[in-house]
């Protein structure tokens, strides 16, 4: 059993985005599930990437988002979830004005 109290993730900024990583891969017996909370800047986008093993699943909080994957793009909106499997190439943009 893990418990992670708020604020314990590891804070990551990249060009445009930061993310709070709760839950590391090699925090799990099963090392294939990345647990992140990411905030992409007003108009900013998190660049197209992809994961050996890992499978990711976003939770979107708040604003309007475009999640690219493999090329198709999808609407997010405030309370959507989407998951992308290991291998599949993605990509997210904020629409909003919001972090």
């Amino acid at each position: 059993m893990k418990f992670i109290k708020s604020g314990q993730g590891t804070l990551v900024e990249g060009k445009g985005y930061k993310k709070d990583v709760f839950i590391k891969n090699v925090d799990l017996i099963s090392n294939k599930v990345l647990v992140q909370m990411i905030i992409i800047d007003p108009h900013g986008i998190a660049g197209d990437h992809y994961h050996k093993k890992t499978t990711e699943i976003f939770y979107f909080l708040e604003g309007k988002g475009i999640f690219i994957v493999e090329g198709k793009e999808h609407e997010c909106f405030p309370g959507d979830i989407l998951i992308c499997e290991a291998n599949e190439m993605h990509s997210t943009r904020n629409e909003s004005d919001q972090a």
